[in-house]
């Protein structure tokens, strides 16, 4: 599970593999985080 709320840049792969998903998936769960945290 990833943190709603992460520092800017802390979106590690070590996270996003956590969720078993694609390369693809991986990239849209960063791009999730990546709008929660310039919002």
């Amino acid at each position: 599970i990833i943190p709603l709320h992460l520092p800017p840049g802390d979106t590690s792969a070590e996270r996003t593999v956590q969720m078993d998903g694609t390369k693809e998936q991986i990239e849209i769960a960063k791009q999730l985080v990546n709008e929660v945290c310039s919002d």
